[in-house]
C-alpha cells in the first residue's frame, strides 16, 4: 500500500518531502529527497502520505530505522496511529507540456485543433489553443501519459491572456475513477521530479 504516493516527514527541523517504498505489517519505509536531522531511532514523528487512491492519509509513528544516503536518507517508521484521511485529490497539479489534436464538439461537424497543454490535475488543464474558445466549450483530446493515450473530455471555465497566446482553464467532464487515477500519479510523479530538480539546483 502506499507504494511510490509522495510524502512529506515531520523533523524537529521542518518537513521533508518525499516517498513511500513500502507499507506492510505496520511498517512504513520512506526515501526522504533531504537529510533528516535531529531524528533518532525511538522518535515520535508525524508521517503525511498523498496516495493515488486513498487521498491524502496521515500517521503517527515511531522511527525503527535512519539512513543518510547520497540522495537523502531512507527512514522506517512503525505506525502507532493512523490519524485521518482525507480525499484531496483535486489539489494536486504539476506543470506537464505538451501538444496534441483536439476535437472541439458541438459544431456541425467536430473540428479539429492543435493545443499545448500547460499542467494537469486530477480534475482538470490548462492549455493553449490557437483559436478563440468560448467559456462552456467541449473538446475531446489524447493526453499523452507514458506509452499510452489518456481520452480526455474538457469543458473550458475560464480563460487568461497572454503575450503568447490565449490560456484556458478547463475542467474534466465524467471522467472515470481510472482516469483520475491515472492523472494524479502523473502529477504525483511530476510534483517529486520537480522538487528533486529544484534542490539539485539550488
Amino acid at each position: 500500500m502506499h507504494e511510490l504516493a509522495g510524502c512529506r516527514v515531520a523533523t524537529p527541523s521542518g518537513d521533508v518531502g518525499g516517498y513511500v517504498t513500502e507499507y506492510a505489517d505496520g511498517v512504513l519505509r520512506m526515501r526522504a529527497d533531504g537529510a533528516l536531522p535531529g531524528l533518532h531511532p525511538g522518535d515520535t514523528i508525524g508521517v503525511t502520505v498523498l496516495d493515488p487512491v486513498r487521498g491524502v492519509c496521515s500517521y503517527a509513528g515511531l522511527v525503527a530505522a535512519v539512513e543518510a544516503r547520497d540522495d537523502g536518507a531512507a527512514v522506517d517508521v512503525v505506525v502507532v496511529e493512523d490519524l485521518a484521511r482525507h480525499q484531496r485529490r483535486a489539489a494536486a497539479r504539476a506543470a506537464y507540456r505538451c501538444s496534441c489534436v483536439a476535437t472541439l464538439e458541438g459544431g456541425a461537424s467536430p473540428a479539429s485543433l492543435r493545443v499545448t497543454v500547460l499542467d494537469v490535475s486530477a480534475t482538470g488543464a490548462r492549455f493553449m489553443a490557437p483559436e478563440e474558445l468560448r467559456e462552456g466549450a467541449t473538446l475531446r483530446l489524447g493526453l499523452p501519459v507514458g506509452e499510452e493515450l489518456v481520452d480526455l473530455r474538457l469543458r473550458v471555465v475560464r480563460h487568461e491572456p497572454s503575450s503568447t497566446g490565449t490560456r484556458y482553464g478547463a475542467t474534466l467532464v465524467d471522467p472515470s475513477e481510472r482516469t483520475r487515477d491515472v492523472l494524479y500519479r502523473l502529477v504525483l510523479r511530476l510534483q517529486r521530479e520537480q522538487a528533486r530538480h529544484a534542490a539539485e539546483h539550488r
